[in-house]
């Protein structure tokens, strides 16, 4: 076999190789992306990773292939290494394609980089803001709640005195009776919500997924599991590193919120999915009621923000669970459709 053959056969294998590594390259993002697809975050990463990596293969393949391939010609005499030149006729044509083409990949790659680069600030700058909400209000709260406290203290107090003077009247013990649990009833929302904003201590453990899920359905209420819940196991030993306490009280805050949402669907339907997407955990609870907004969906972890006209209801509950979410390196993502149904999704690192 001589040398020349050799050669060939060389630059061959190393061409095959190269061309496999791009193929290679890009069917793993294209499954990555397929696997994860209904993870937004991910699905948006993933997306900006090929259109970035797509330019770069276009510029590569332009020249180390086409440009020499077209622009080159190489001699045909053995041991005498020199080049000559294409005809003049097209040379420009063929510059002139290779330039506009490079140029246009390069442009296409700075605008996906561009972005990538601006959704990851934006993401930050959304978090962030959240997290000035809640603390801003953490503050608030401290700062009012003193003053309510003591007043309500004092009612009742005064409410007790009164029901021991006025034992022998059955009207005003019924009265004085429900001014007393209102009192009870608003001191506890108060130092519910406080609690909720303030600083949380986490203690992370290995948790399976589903455990959570199952203690904030055991919290309901008898009215509550009238709607029916399904709720889907795909992951059955997956582990993250969990506040179980705590992680319980975020999927029961969103729990009770759909089934809110719910109190006029005809048809109520409440699906739990736990399940795997590669590295993360990921507890989905999706609702068939009214939907949400467009409007509110930049306001719906905003602190004291809420649609609902109950008195029950402070609006801190879904801050909380964004808070919670983060302080355990994960995400939580909401999806919503007027008159569809909305889908709060909470992804975990798994351990």
């Amino acid at each position: 076999m001589n040398y020349k053959r050799v050669t060939t056969i060389i630059d061959i294998i190393f061409q095959c190789t190269k061309f496999a590594q791009i193929i290679i390259t890009f069917s793993l993002l294209i499954h990555y992306l397929i696997k994860n697809f209904r993870i937004h975050f991910i699905r948006q990463y993933t997306i900006f990773n090929i259109m970035c990596l797509f330019p770069i293969t276009i510029i590569h393949i332009m020249m180390f292939w086409w440009a020499p391939a077209v622009l080159i010609r190489a001699t045909q005499i053995d041991s005498f290494h020199n080049y000559l030149k294409p005809p003049m006729n097209a040379i420009l044509f063929k510059y002139n394609i290779f330039t506009i083409i490079s140029l246009i990949a390069f442009a296409a790659m700075v605008f996906a980089f561009s972005r990538y680069q601006t959704k990851q600030k934006q993401h930050h700058v959304e978090a962030d803001e959240i997290n000035k909400r809640i603390n801003t209000a953490s503050l608030g709260v401290k700062a009012f709640t003193h003053s309510i406290k003591n007043h309500l203290l004092a009612i009742r107090s005064e409410t007790e005195y009164l029901k021991e003077k006025f034992k022998d009247d059955a009207d005003t013990l019924y009265s004085l009776e429900l001014i007393f649990k209102s009192c009870y009833y608003s001191y506890d929302m108060i130092n519910n919500a406080s609690s909720k904003l303030e600083s949380i201590d986490i203690v992370l453990k290995p948790v399976k997924l589903h455990i959570p899920v199952e203690l904030a359905l055991q919290k309901l209420s008898s009215k509550d599991q009238a709607v029916n819940i399904e709720v889907i196991r795909l992951s059955h030993g997956s582990k993250a590193l969990l506040d179980t306490s705590h992680m319980t009280e975020v999927c029961f805050n969103i729990i009770k919120n759909a089934i809110e949402a719910m109190h006029q669907t005809s048809d109520k339907q409440l699906t739990i999915t736990i399940e795997d997407q590669d590295q993360w955990g990921c507890i989905s609870i999706e609702d068939n009621g009214p939907g949400i907004p467009p409007e509110n969906m930049n306001e719906i972890f905003s602190p004291f923000f809420s649609t609902k006209s109950s008195v029950s209801n402070w609006g801190v509950g879904l801050s909380y669970c964004h808070k919670i979410v983060t302080s355990h390196q994960g995400k939580i993502e909401v999806h919503s459709t007027v008159n569809k149904g909305t889908s709060f999704k909470i992804l975990l690192p798994l351990y």
